[in-house]
């Protein structure tokens, strides 16, 4: 084996699994032949035509699909539905937690929710269950009657 090729290797190996993570959340990447990416969705926006797929690619059909051109995404996980419940308004959900929300169609997309701040907001609750455990484990030590705080 190469030399170059073992050092390419364990330095995929070192890397962090948060990189992985981090990635996910980094703009879609701009493709050349979008509507050929791996689609999993597809919804109407009005008269246009909105499908999400694979790597944050959302491409916009305003021709009855006979053309397509990519959306700006900010994030390049995979997008697995689509919805639009008025013809501007519309939401992406896909892997890692993603939430996206568009306001003109799909012309352009944003942020709403992903999973780190699903964890962040379960951290605080777990954090805050634990303070209030430990308040029940101090009170019960200090015996009958001194939880009033003597």
């Amino acid at each position: 084996m190469s030399p170059i090729v073992w050092l390419l290797g364990l330095l995929v190996c070192a890397l962090p699994a948060q990189a992985a993570v981090e990635f996910a959340f980094m703009p879609a990447v701009r493709m050349d032949d979008p509507q050929h990416a791996q689609l999993l969705d597809i919804a109407r926006a009005g008269e246009r035509l909105v499908a999400v797929g694979e790597r944050g690619v959302i491409v916009l059909s305003d021709d009855h699909g006979q053309t397509w051109r990519q959306a700006d995404v900010p994030v390049s996980t995979t997008l697995t539905a689509v919805n639009f419940p008025q013809p501007d308004v519309g939401w992406a959900v896909g892997h890692s937690g993603a939430i996206l929300h568009t306001a003109d169609a799909g012309a352009s997309w944003s942020l709403q929710f992903d999973g780190r701040d699903a964890n962040r907001q379960y951290l605080a609750w777990a954090e805050s269950r634990v303070e209030a455990l430990e308040e029940v484990v101090a009170a019960n030590e200090r015996g009958p009657g001194a939880a009033g705080g003597a």
